[in-house]
């Protein structure tokens, strides 16, 4: 398979770079992969520079035009909505005739804006292969901005283009219908490093309805790679605690870039203690690529730029040196400093916007913010700088991320399966291709070199705003050029002006000049009066001297008698202090040696009373170490006897643990007799229950008995009176008449059968009471039984419980004293430690004294 990959530049930009890994990735897996570019800077031998050579110069007015209205009616027309590249798609280089590319399986058009025109775009297009596009911004289907900035007009022809000014003639909509009909019938597959890309071209009038693909761009995760990152600071000057922020500045002035609202993250940074502290002690950089703008110096923080780096390994090195990457794109496809920086384990913090969320969790493997969230990065800045774990923690799964998903491996196998399936497809019947614009006359004259040809042709809808194009343009241009002369007219009379001036400031300085040449006149007249008495003093000076040397000879006759006279003195002088210096030196040295002796004689006596000291000194401190020895003898005694102690505390100790281990035993057997005792007093209380119950019915029953029994008292009592009063009626009657003796005596005999009756009926009563006594009685000596049994047996309760609390106590009395004999051991041994710490002390410092240690 052949493949050829199309685009403008060939290591210039993100879409070349991307363009140039993919030729890369494809090459490493043994496919026949080349690249066709307008400039080449590299020495690829697989990379070909498509060189129409020189412009024709029958094809000059077109190129005139061309620039015209890409300065004039385009860049100078531009709305402040947007300033990101707006292109108009003329001239282009025809290389539908290379050889090569006739012969590639495959053409992949990747970023073609400066290159190929929609014309020649669609010339390539009628040669029936297959054609791969991969879009790395919207130029592709726009009316020739590069990123809409928000407009949607790409969906519906691109009318009333909100990033021109004045566009009286619909340029980008003639663009874009153009592009419509040459790129009818095209075998063009769409493919796009991000979700966000495809949908934007699914929803475009000119790539709706195509196939459309989304296969993220892939980097070589080998070059790219986490590194020892105080190191990497240290190789670009920087101290390993320094925290740094990288961010990429090469286009720093592009409005979609986010330069802007980087510029308020980083001030609202500064609102935070601790950055604010780190930016007082310089312990804080920002890293960029490129140069950064002027306005960076504002921001009050360390800038370092690195400049353009042109080696992989040096720009890996500035993302290994970065602890966080900031991403402030407010609108971007899948920028390769994202994924670079996260290859090489650097955190992102980044809007999500384009194809940002493709890549990043928010909290997993970077940060995402809502676009324009100023506060919300910077507070994320401030987390992520302050927070190394949390740093480390994101940069890990940022790399593993990347190996996963983003691989070069990746991303050239998924292209080339694609590749495969399109040659699959590559038998289907071919749709009918809209007839592209045929070269002019004379095209042949644009072919010089490498089988490409220069095209300034229009597209149909922008040939025919040909002529007005021309006049708007060139009219814009004249009034350029008119502004642009005023401005030099102005700046020519600013100028003559400024030569008035200087002609007046220079008359002015030849009237001074004048003047000090006047003075130069009479200074130099009375330098010649000046000259003239210089030379007068000269004579007298010459006359004086003449003098002088008389003078000096006579002198020096009698300097040299004086230095005779001088010598002699100085002799006599020396013998004399000789003399003097030795009689000196002699008295010196006896009043020395004098000294000495005296000297000497008290050091022997210091010497002496010093060893008398030393020696009594040296008794004493035997005498302590005696003591000590004697002392150190009774703490050995005192230890054994404590160790003694001890083992007979931790013999006590095994046996009250063995006691309290028997005693939990027994504790054990009687809470079961416990169980067994509350199991029989709960039964017999309700048997007690039970026998209560049948106390209170005989209770009841013996009630009733009594009142009967009242009632026949009673009723006895009542009889009783009556038989009484019966027998005084019969004694009282018994002398009556004989003719009541009848009637009395049959009364009489009815009382005493009632009476007879009723002494039975008591009786019986007595008898039924004296049985409920009894029962009674034995029931009370039952109840009496019971209450004897419970009490009994709730007195062996307590007393179990009482022994089983005793027990507990005791326990918890021996555990005290186990605790209190194991303080008292390590207190022992502490005191006896630091006892011989100081007789080791001062064993050292007698032996000292004695000079047995140095």
């Amino acid at each position: 398979m052949k493949v050829f990959h199309i685009n403008t530049y060939d290591q210039m930009g993100g879409a070349a770079r991307a363009a140039y890994r993919l030729h890369t990735g494809l090459l490493g897996m043994r496919v026949e992969s080349r690249m066709l570019v307008r400039w080449k800077h590299s020495r690829e031998e697989t990379i070909r520079c498509a060189d129409p050579g020189e412009r024709p110069p029958r094809l000059q007015k077109d190129f005139s035009l061309i620039e015209a209205v890409q300065e004039h009616y385009i860049r100078r027309s531009r709305t402040p909505v947007s300033n990101t590249l707006f292109s108009f798609p003329y001239p282009g280089i025809d290389i539908s005739v290379d050889p090569e590319i006739q012969g590639a399986n495959i053409a992949n058009l990747h970023w073609v804006a400066d290159f190929l025109s929609s014309v020649t775009l669609g010339r390539l297009f009628r040669s029936g292969k297959p054609i791969v596009w991969t879009l790395h911004d919207q130029e592709a289907f726009s009316g020739g901005c590069h990123y809409s900035a928000g407009c949607k007009g790409y969906e519906n022809g691109c009318r009333d283009c909100p990033q021109l000014q004045d566009d009286p003639l619909g340029l980008p909509a003639a663009v874009l219908k153009d592009k419509q009909g040459l790129f009818e019938g095209a075998d063009l597959t769409i493919v796009t490093p991000s979700r966000w890309m495809a949908e934007c071209a699914r929803r475009s009038l000119l790539f709706g309805g195509r196939r459309i693909e989304v296969i993220p761009n892939g980097l070589e995760t080998n070059v790219f790679k986490p590194s020892y990152r105080p190191k990497a600071k240290e190789r670009i000057g920087l101290n390993p605690d320094t925290r740094t922020i990288l961010f990429g500045a090469e286009y720093g002035t592009e409005k979609r870039k986010g330069f802007a609202e980087l510029m308020r993250v980083l001030s609202a940074c500064r609102r935070d203690p601790d950055f604010e502290a780190w930016t007082r002690e310089e312990r804080i950089c920002l890293l960029c690529f490129g140069y950064p703008a002027a306005e960076w110096e504002q921001a009050g923080l360390k800038v370092m730029s690195l400049g353009y780096l042109s080696s992989q390994e040096a720009v890996r090195n500035a993302y290994v040196a970065a602890d966080v990457f900031v991403q402030s794109s407010l609108e971007d496809n899948l920028p390769n400093t994202m994924i670079e920086a996260m290859s090489c384990g650097t955190p992102v913090v980044a809007f999500a916007v384009g194809g940002m969320p493709d890549v990043i969790r928010s909290g997993e493997n970077g940060i995402l913010l809502p676009p324009g969230d100023i506060n919300g990065m910077a507070i994320a800045l401030v987390e992520m700088l302050s927070d190394v774990e949390k740093r480390a923690h994101l940069g890990r799964n940022a790399r593993r991320c990347i190996i996963e998903h983003f691989s070069l491996h990746l991303q050239a196998g998924r292209y080339l399966t694609l590749y495969e399936s399109l040659l699959k497809d590559r038998n289907r019947q071919k749709r009918p291709l809209k007839d592209a614009p045929a070269p002019r006359d004379g095209a042949d004259e644009g072919f010089l070199r490498g089988d490409s040809v220069w095209s300034a042709e229009f597209g149909t809808h922008v040939e025919k705003l040909r002529i007005p194009l021309r006049l708007e343009s060139f009219d814009r241009m004249t009034r350029f050029l008119e502004a642009e002369n005023d401005t030099l007219k102005a700046e020519s009379e600013a100028r003559l002006r400024q030569v008035f001036l200087l002609t007046e400031e220079v008359g002015t300085f030849k009237k001074g000049l004048a003047r000090k040449q006047a003075e130069m006149n009479e200074m130099s007249s009375e330098m010649a009066r000046l000259e003239k008495d210089r030379i007068d003093r000269g004579e007298q000076i010459a006359r004086l001297r003449e003098k002088l040397a008389e003078m000096e000879s006579e002198s020096a006759d009698r300097l040299d008698q004086i230095h005779h006279l001088d010598e002699s003195t100085v002799k006599l002088n020396q013998a004399l202090k000789e003399k003097n210096e030795t009689e000196e030196q002699l008295l010196a040295e006896v009043r020395r040696l004098d000294a000495d002796r005296v000297e000497r004689g008290g050091q022997i006596e210091r010497l002496l009373e010093k060893l008398a000291g030393v020696e009594e000194e040296n008794a004493k401190r035997l005498d302590q170490i005696h003591r000590l020895d004697e002392y150190t003898v009774e703490l050995n005694q005192a230890l054994k006897e404590k160790n003694e102690t001890e083992e007979q505390l931790l013999a006590e100790v095994r046996r009250l643990d063995a006691d309290r281990i028997e005693r939990g035993r027994q504790i054990t057997i009687t809470g079961k007799r416990l169980k067994d005792l509350e199991e029989k007093e709960a039964t017999r209380l309700k048997q007690i229950g039970a026998l209560y119950d049948r106390l209170e019915k005989l209770e009841a029953v013996l009630q009733e008995k009594a009142k009967a029994e009242e009632t026949l008292l009673s009723e006895i009592a009542r009889l009783e009176e009556e038989r009484r009063g019966s027998v005084e009626q019969i004694e009282s009657l018994m002398n009556e008449p004989g003719r009541k003796d009848g009637d009395s005596a049959a009364r009489i005999m009815g009382k005493d059968r009632l009476i007879a009756s009723l002494g039975k009926k008591l009786k019986v009563l007595e008898k039924d009471l004296q049985q409920c006594r009894e029962a009674l009685s034995r029931e009370a000596e039952k109840i009496a039984l019971n209450e004897k049994t419970s009490l009994q047996e709730e007195a062996d309760k307590q007393r179990l419980q009482k022994s089983l609390e005793k027990s507990e106590i005791c326990i918890v009395e021996m555990e005290a004293r186990i605790r209190l004999a194991e303080r008292e051991r390590e207190l022992m041994i502490s005191k006896l430690e630091s006892q011989k710490k100081i007789l080791g002390c001062r064993l050292v410092r007698v032996l000292r004294a004695l000079r047995v240690l140095p």
